[in-house]
């Protein structure tokens, strides 16, 4: 699995994604909480899990099975000690299963007989019995969990049939249901994936104007479009962009996070600077689309998505991820791109606080 998973990661980067192992090297031992937590942490838009188990497994699977998260599902100790765990988060289970039906689509193409199965952790060597895997019951993102037996197991098709189930549950252009705008570096439903592509992962200091080519042709295209790029690189016109809000705006509509964000990012509509955006956050709070998580102080309160914005300012928290070498990604006006940044500055400059907002809807 280890080796099918290497196949995975390369063909996926290769076709524009970011890929994190839930396991840093072969030998790691990394527990299910450990390796939940590092796919939470990154932002992720799915989670996979790859399993090959001796033999076929009977009813209803066959050659092979996918299994979503269910709200429902549950796990707990066989001997009554600790408590009933049972997932239930709506939109995770709903995107979870609508990405499983694209996986086993994808892996029958191959020639795999695949299709959704529940699993029961029955077995006497369980300690937890239930029907969702523990890895799905602890994940904050939607995951789809992968079995495959050795009748018949061919590696090479099993890795096509994972990565082409990937890509059609969560393309790497645009949502999957109506959301972004078709932008090389954009990530379906996954604001700081697209942050992280958009962005130089290194900080370059001001004045860098150079753009990441993912950010370049997102930014040429909102031109186009008639949609709100900000400022330009001081005199050079051909850089559109390099503006703290535009960034913030550009990420959010094409991930497909929000594609209302800053009024749809439309001109037309009256998109604009960090007052603007930071006065349609305010609204969406009141709508409930967004939470104000007030001034922050520290990191310790926020996630990754979470947005600041004072009157002058603008960014999104990254957190910790793998290449980026910053917990923010960031623009300012006319001198820098979307780069990397850190440090007690994220709280505050010289126009106060920040107020932070969470998307929540």
């Amino acid at each position: 699995m280890w080796d099918v998973a290497q196949t995975i990661k390369s063909k996926l980067e290769n076709d524009g994604y970011k890929v994190v192992l839930s396991k840093n090297n072969e030998a790691d031992t990394a527990g299910f909480i450990t390796k939940a937590g590092r796919a939470n942490s990154s932002g992720a838009a799915i989670g996979v899990s790859l399993h090959y188990t001796p033999g076929n497994f009977g009813s209803p699977m066959s050659d092979a099975g996918v299994t979503p998260q269910e709200v429902g599902e549950y796990r707990v100790n066989k001997d009554g000690s600790g408590q009933k765990v049972t997932f239930s988060d709506t939109l995770i289970a709903q995107e979870s299963q609508e990405y499983a039906q694209d996986m086993v689509d994808a892996r029958n193409a191959t020639g795999d007989k695949t299709q959704i199965a529940q699993i029961q952790f029955d077995q006497t060597y369980v300690e937890a019995s239930g029907n969702i895997p523990v890895i799905e019951l602890l994940s904050k993102v939607p995951w789809v969990y992968n079995e495959v037996g050795d009748s018949g197991f061919n590696a090479t098709k099993y890795a096509t049939g994972i990565t082409n189930g990937i890509e059609k549950a969560v393309p790497a252009t645009g949502a999957p249901s109506g959301g972004g705008q078709g932008c090389p570096g954009a990530v379906a439903g996954n604001a700081v994936a697209t942050a992280v592509n958009y962005a130089w992962p290194d900080y370059k200091g001001d004045p860098f104007c150079d753009e990441t080519s993912a950010y370049k042709k997102a930014t040429d295209q909102a031109l186009n479009a008639g949609q709100y790029t900000g400022a330009d690189c001081g005199t050079n016109s051909s850089l559109h962009g390099i503006d703290c809000g535009a960034f913030v705006t550009r990420v959010m509509i094409d991930s497909g996070a929000d594609p209302g964000y800053n009024n749809g990012g439309s001109l037309s509509n009256g998109a604009g600077n960090t007052i603007t955006q930071q006065a349609y956050l305010d609204d969406q709070v009141k709508a409930g689309k967004y939470q104000n998580l007030g001034s922050q102080t520290s990191t310790s309160n926020l996630l990754a998505g979470d947005i600041a914005i004072n009157t002058t300012h603008t960014f999104i928290y990254i957190g910790q991820q793998t290449g980026f070498n910053g917990n923010i990604a960031s623009a300012s006006e006319s001198t820098r791109s979307p780069m990397a940044g850190s440090g007690s500055a994220i709280f505050s400059n010289s126009a106060g606080s920040f107020t932070w907002y969470r998307l929540v809807e």
